[in-house]
């Protein structure tokens, strides 16, 4: 059973986090004229590359399972596809409306929460989910309306949120079975590989 981290820990890790997205989408502009899918899967790559020590550690001492090689692939797929078309929206759309689109993850999972009637969100979600809903409107329409490609890279943006979602309720299916650097560092080089090999298909 895997023990809970301090708070102190958490709040650390969520300061990083934070700042790490803030600057993402800054960053992938600037790989211009790379093509978004290979500068995706190479993002990818460079993690799976950190995180690999973890995987062949688990590897060796057997507790790396076929359901969690299988989930990993499935999960990598959910990576692979957000990185791949949020990256892809931000040459389409501004970098304010793609960030906010694609971080509407909790949003969709609160409502497959309701939906399944597993984690089923209070009233709070609902009112924060008006809240998110009316900003996203404001954010979002006046690009539509001074871009000809904001709205393919809205939905691509969107898309990417849906693929996160996917990959998180992918995770959860591993419970505490795997660790966590494990599962990332298996999601991450089939992420990879999947972007890198859509890439070399289209010729990219």
């Amino acid at each position: 059973m895997l023990r809970s981290p301090s708070p102190r820990i958490v709040y650390g890790a969520l300061a990083v986090a934070v700042v790490s997205v803030s600057f993402a989408a800054i960053f992938f502009r600037k790989t211009a004229p790379t093509h978004p899918l290979v500068a995706a899967g190479l993002r990818l790559a460079v993690a799976a590359a950190l995180l690999a020590p973890f995987v062949v550690r688990a590897a060796l001492r057997g507790r790396l399972s076929r359901r969690a090689l299988w989930t990993g692939a499935l999960a990598g797929l959910c990576y692979g596809v957000h990185f791949g078309a949020w990256v892809t929206s931000l040459f389409l759309t501004s970098i304010a409306a793609s960030v906010t689109l694609v971080t509407t993850t909790p949003i969709m999972l609160g409502i497959v929460g309701y939906l399944t009637g597993r984690d089923s969100p209070g009233k709070r979600f609902w009112l924060s989910l008006g809240l998110a809903l009316l900003g996203l409107l404001t954010i979002t329409g006046g690009d539509v309306g001074l871009r000809a490609d904001a709205s393919a890279g809205n939905l691509l943006a969107l898309l990417g949120a849906v693929a996160m979602a996917s990959y998180l309720l992918a995770a959860k299916q591993l419970g505490d079975r795997t660790s966590v650097l494990v599962f990332s560092g298996l999601a991450t080089l089939f992420g990879a590989a999947w972007l890198l090999g859509a890439a070399a298909v289209a010729g990219v």
